[in-house]
């Protein structure tokens, strides 16, 4: 890996480049963490041309960014490059984060048009417009989450009793809806090891679901 990590000199300092310039902004910045999103990207796919592991890349070159922050960047990147609206940058990269996990792939300002009026801002707005913008979008953020906690709630209310599984049910589909709404380039390949668990599991799953159906286990 060392050989072909040599080739990525130019990616490795714009990366660190970027992220000393997070760092001087206090992590506060949304427009430097897209910033190192695209850097890390953009090398993410040098390291694929070059049949590397971007983990190992990421853990021996870039130390100071951990995993999950890796994943958040690129992320960030990939979701704002397909809608590059100013007025998300006012946001901090939690609420940008959750905005565009919400919207699931569409535009947040169509997304947001659906549900309720919201005061869209422009680059040269006021602090005043600013914090309207960001309190907007937070009780907008607070109103999905709580409507998505009724919803589990009504379902769990519906006279059936919660079976003993569903907790881990429910944990599996969200994990699963957050994978398949990565693209290409954010999806974590799984290794040989986790990749025969989840076919063992899907073995599994079928043979339960043809027995649900009534349907013979052949």
């Amino acid at each position: 890996m060392a050989k072909k990590q040599s080739n990525l000199q130019s990616e490795t300092k714009k990366i660190l480049s970027a992220y000393a310039a997070f760092t001087i902004a206090n992590r506060n910045s949304t427009f430097e963490a897209i910033n190192i999103g695209r850097a890390l990207s953009e090398a993410k796919k040098k390291v694929k041309e070059n049949k590397g592991n971007w983990e190992e890349y990421v853990e021996s070159d870039l130390p100071n960014i951990a995993k999950w922050e890796d994943r958040d960047f690129r992320f960030l990147a990939d979701r704002y490059q397909k809608h590059p609206l100013p007025c998300l940058l006012w946001l901090n990269q939690t609420n940008l984060k959750k905005l565009f996990s919400v919207c699931d792939g569409e535009s947040p300002i169509k997304a947001l048009k659906k549900e309720q009026s919201i005061d869209f801002i422009t680059e040269d707005a006021n602090e005043e417009e600013i914090r309207t913008f960001q309190c907007q979008i937070k009780e907008y953020l607070k109103k999905k989450e709580e409507d998505k906690k009724n919803r589990e709630t009504e379902g769990a209310d519906n006279g059936t009793p919660d079976h003993p599984m569903s907790y881990y049910r429910k944990r599996l589909r969200a994990k699963l809806e957050e994978e398949l709404n990565l693209s290409d380039d954010e999806f974590e390949y799984p290794d040989s090891k986790q990749l025969k668990l989840y076919k063992t599991l899907h073995k599994r799953l079928t043979k339960y679901i043809k027995r649900a159906q009534g349907q013979s286990e052949e």
